[in-house]
C-alpha cells in the first residue's frame, strides 16, 4: 500500500508541473489555423518550406515552461523518428 501512495504522489507532482505550464498557452493564435508541432514536422519531411521553429522563454516563466518545452521537443523528435523514412 505504501508503494501505491508513493507512486500516486509522484504522478501528482509530475502532472502539477505540466498543468502549471499550460496556463501560459491560453489565448495563443485565436485567429487562423491552429499550430501543431506534429504538422510542422510532417511538413519538414515532405519538403515544404516551413522555416525555422524557435522555442524560447523568458526568465520569469522559464521554470514553469520547462516541462512544456520538453514535451514539444519530444513530439518533434518522435515525429521524425516515427515516420518510417531514413534521414
Amino acid at each position: 500500500m505504501k508503494k501505491i501512495e508513493k507512486t500516486a504522489i509522484s504522478i501528482r507532482a509530475v502532472l502539477t508541473n505540466y498543468v502549471k505550464a499550460i496556463r501560459y498557452l491560453q489565448g495563443i493564435e485565436k485567429n487562423g489555423e491552429p499550430f501543431t508541432i506534429r504538422d510542422w514536422m510532417r511538413g519538414v519531411r515532405e519538403d515544404r518550406p516551413n522555416g525555422w521553429l524557435f522555442i524560447s522563454s523568458n526568465a520569469d516563466t522559464h521554470a514553469s515552461l520547462k516541462p512544456v518545452i520538453s514535451m514539444w521537443l519530444s513530439i518533434a523528435i518522435r515525429g521524425l523518428l516515427g515516420d518510417g523514412r531514413e534521414p
